[in-house]
């Protein structure tokens, strides 16, 4: 009987260092994966950051192009308008010169 029980002793023994042992390398896995998890939330962060850069970058090149485009716009409309008000000034005197005076 007391050989039984020294042979289940040892069992039980033997038993609790394997769990002891797993729990430690459970916990090893923990601490890795949590650090890799805190280095692909560190890459996450940055490729953010960055593509909110692009973003701003390409939203202020677009509102430079725009801003070209318009300064571009008001050089073509200036001389056109400037010619309207000549003839519309011409039109006047043209007018005015023809009509009765009272």
């Amino acid at each position: 009987m007391k050989e039984q029980l020294e042979q289940r002793l040892q069992k039980l023994k033997n038993e609790f260092a394997s769990g002891k042992k797993m729990i430690a390398d459970l916990k090893a896995k923990q601490k890795n994966l949590h650090q890799t998890l805190l280095r692909i939330q560190g890459a996450i962060q940055v490729l953010e950051e960055e593509i909110t850069k692009i973003e701003e970058d390409d939203f202020a090149e677009t509102l430079d192009f725009s801003k070209n485009k318009v300064e571009s716009l008001k050089n073509l409309v200036q001389p056109i308008h400037q010619t309207i008000a000549q003839e519309q000034s011409s039109t006047n005197k043209l007018t005015s010169k023809n009509s009765p005076q009272g």
